[in-house]
């Protein structure tokens, strides 16, 4: 059985280590700090993924009034490609369908990136048009290109500086006038 669970201490130690392999450094905050955020912000979601009991993967979102954005979804590399992490990203849009639901992408320059993309979009994602850059996790690191990826293309489009405003505010820190 597939489920999608808090992240609860008995999986932080393999939740850390699939954070640090799955996600460049640039697109990631430190992992004392993502570690400290799953206490201290009650808009900030850590779940696992687990299959039988077992830990399979992680999400992490944040619940705005809005929308939600996933900054984080991540399957064990020795579990990708079985299917879990389709069921695992159904099975959260299912249980928050009543909100738009947001996330960030490379954009489609290279072969991963289209998969990923392909990969949202088979599961009801649509790409947002709009320039986008994603803060940097570190001060004075450099912002990158990515893109917005939205379950409701209309509700992106018509809010795309709004929806980026909370981003950047809520997630990075930062206001949106110096990172797009």
């Amino acid at each position: 059985m597939l489920q999608l669970l808090p992240l609860y201490p008995a999986f932080q130690q393999a939740a850390s280590g699939l954070y640090e392999t799955s996600f460049p450094e640039v697109e990631r905050r430190p992992t004392e700090q993502w570690t400290e955020l799953m206490t201290g912000n009650q808009l900030f979601h850590a779940e696992a993924v687990c299959h039988d009991g077992a830990f399979c993967g992680l999400l992490t979102w944040w619940d705005f009034d809005s929308f939600i954005y996933i900054e984080h979804f991540a399957i064990c590399p020795d579990l990708r490609s079985a299917g879990l992490g389709g069921r695992a990203f159904g099975h959260f849009m299912e249980l928050h369908a009543d909100k738009p639901i947001v996330l960030e992408v490379e954009p489609p320059t290279e072969e991963t990136a289209r998969r990923r993309i392909g990969f949202y979009q088979r599961h009801g994602m649509d790409l947002i048009p709009g320039n986008y850059r994603q803060p940097s996790y570190r001060p004075g690191g450099e912002s990158i290109p990515l893109c917005l990826m939205c379950s409701r293309p209309d509700f992106s489009r018509q809010q795309f500086d709004s929806l980026t405003a909370v981003i950047h505010r809520e997630v990075y820190g930062v206001e949106q006038e110096n990172h797009i």
